[in-house]
């Protein structure tokens, strides 16, 4: 038993590695060929609502981006979810904010960070949430 659970933790780090590689070339190429951030380039760059705008289309693409990984932690059947998702996120948590530890001038910067942190965080589990949910009202 505790065999298959550490092979289900290391597939879960292995998964997390994946889709971190996988976002990041999603993200390089996004912006230049998704037509709704061009939409709201080309229209809403001047507005009140554009940097709102943007963030909401990036929360809703990074959640909807989340369930493959989702649904591989909801796959795997543990009974602390939480643990397999930390353990997922924690490679790419880890090389993303690395930096912080290396160079001492990032702190004062913290709080320009902290809403992309927070939403790498949450991400994956509001997409697990969602997998959950759908599967209660399934069954």
């Amino acid at each position: 038993m505790r065999k298959r659970i550490l092979i289900s933790l290391a597939l879960s780090a292995l998964a997390g590695v994946i889709y971190f590689i996988l976002l990041g070339y999603f993200w390089a190429y996004s912006p230049q060929y998704n037509p709704i951030t061009n939409w709201l380039i080309d229209n809403l760059v001047n507005s009140a609502w554009f940097r709102l705008l943007i963030y909401v289309h990036d929360v809703l693409l990074n959640i909807i981006l989340s369930f493959p990984l989702a649904l591989l932690v909801y796959t795997l059947r543990p009974k602390n979810y939480f643990l397999y998702l930390t353990i997922s996120l924690l490679p790419s948590i880890a090389w993303t904010h690395s930096h912080w530890l290396t160079d001492s001038s990032l702190n004062s910067e913290w709080v320009y960070m902290l809403p992309g942190l927070i939403f790498e965080f949450i991400s994956v589990p509001i997409a697990l949430i969602i997998i959950c949910w759908f599967v209660r009202i399934r069954t």
